[in-house]
């Protein structure tokens, strides 16, 4: 991404009052297609028309049954009660490999807030997740991988280190000694439904479609504000 490129979406940002910040990043340096390889969300065409049909039902009945959802104005687990509820943030580099490190960073995040202790900083393998949940770099969704640590739990990272290529199945011998499983997950889509399931019980796994503008971004709160979708034919970008 060229400089003239960073300024275009700082104008844009600028003007359409979006209050973000934007400039040279780690992903700008990169070319077209080592970006693409971090997309790594797996969504069709067809999928994301049912999803967007699901969310206006959910809308529309929550409206029509005077569904109230309750949540403060802004929550943030980094910061409750004076401690940091979510674990460190890592690089998945150039594998599609978000969907394992966005579940995985749930999963740790709300074993904390299970357990009640934000000093746990548990590191669960993403590679277990994702290879050995039948995954390659060219992608994952999340409904198999939160099958997957619901049937089979992760174990820590030391069991199977993630490494951003392909890999075999290669994890511990004791691997059954030392999962974390979830007792089950389910989809919410109605965007307050959302925000008080984390206000009340904590972080969500969520995707979401990215522009090239995104990969400039460097602050705030980012909305869209130029440029073209990134890979919606075959995925799209991921976190929490």
């Amino acid at each position: 991404m060229s400089l003239d490129e960073i300024k275009a979406i700082r104008a844009a940002v600028s003007d359409k009052g979006l209050g973000w910040s934007a400039g040279a990043t780690s992903m700008t340096k990169l070319s077209d297609a080592d970006r693409a390889k971090y997309l790594g969300l797996l969504v069709d065409a067809e999928e994301m028309k049912a999803m967007k049909a699901a969310l206006a039902h959910e809308d529309a009945l929550a409206a029509s049954e005077g569904i109230a959802f309750s949540y403060p104005s802004s929550w943030d687990w980094r910061s409750v009660a004076g401690r940091d509820w979510t674990t460190s943030i890592k690089d998945q580099k150039g594998c599609g490999a978000c969907v394992s490190f966005a579940t995985t960073a749930v999963v740790e995040s709300n074993l904390e807030i299970f357990r009640r202790n934000p000093y746990l900083e548990p590191d669960l393998s993403e590679a277990d997740l994702f290879f050995c949940g039948g995954a390659k770099c060219t992608g994952w969704s999340f409904e198999p991988a939160l099958n997957y640590v619901r049937d089979r739990g992760i174990p820590d990272d030391a069991c199977f280190p993630y490494k951003d290529q392909d890999q075999p199945c290669k994890t511990c011998s004791d691997r059954a000694k030392r999962i974390i499983k979830i007792q089950g997950w389910r989809k919410i889509l109605n965007e307050s439904q959302a925000k008080e399931w984390i206000y009340r019980h904590g972080p969500l796994v969520s995707g979401m479609a990215v522009f090239d503008d995104f990969f400039s971004y460097r602050g705030g709160v980012y909305r869209h504000a130029r440029g073209r979708p990134e890979g919606l034919s075959r995925d799209s970008g991921c976190g929490i």
